[in-house]
């Protein structure tokens, strides 16, 4: 199970604080307790589940639809709330330090400490994305994580530039 064990008690702190702060009330609505047989009749499914070729199987991944739309165990489901409040603080504290931000690619390609250390417990929970899903899935967090945090840390520090008509080819009919 993942926990905040590679987290210090102000970021603990920080998370607590945040989520707390939070004005979110759960859904009331009831669960769709078999989206998988939904997905199964719905024909675009059936058409990509079908072989193109005589004698080609059909794709494997699209077969696997029902174990992807089960439930969430507990553990990923503590992943993804970990995962996005660490994303709200991201987006909360790029403007008070865009440094700490803007070098967390970096600091994470290179497996360094981070400047902040909520940013070490995002950092580490990144990491961990291979042991809870398919590596691709896995792939596709990182890249979304590197690219949210590049995003913030571009508007964090250009937010107070001038829109200036130079940077706007001219377009000739």
């Amino acid at each position: 199970m993942l926990s905040l064990s590679v987290a210090d008690d102000k970021t603990k702190g920080v998370i607590t604080a945040l989520l707390s702060g939070l004005a979110y009330a759960f859904p009331q609505t009831r669960p769709n307790t078999d989206p998988a047989s939904a997905l199964s009749r719905d024909r675009c499914v059936e058409h990509y589940t079908q072989p193109h070729v005589p004698g080609e199987s059909p794709r494997r991944e699209l077969h696997h639809h029902r174990d992807l739309l089960q439930p969430h165990s507990a553990e990923h489901q503590y992943y993804i709330a970990l995962y996005t409040a660490c994303s709200i603080y991201v987006d909360d504290h790029g403007a008070a330090d865009p440094v700490s931000v803007g070098e967390f690619s970096q600091r994470f390609a290179n497996d360094r400490k981070q400047l902040d250390p909520v940013f070490d417990c995002y950092a580490a929970l990144l990491q961990n994305a291979q042991a809870l899903w398919p590596a691709v899935a896995a792939n596709a967090i990182v890249r979304a994580a590197l690219e949210f945090k590049t995003a913030v840390y571009v508007e964090c520090t250009t937010g107070k530039m001038a829109v200036s008509p130079s940077i706007i080819p001219t377009i000739s009919a």
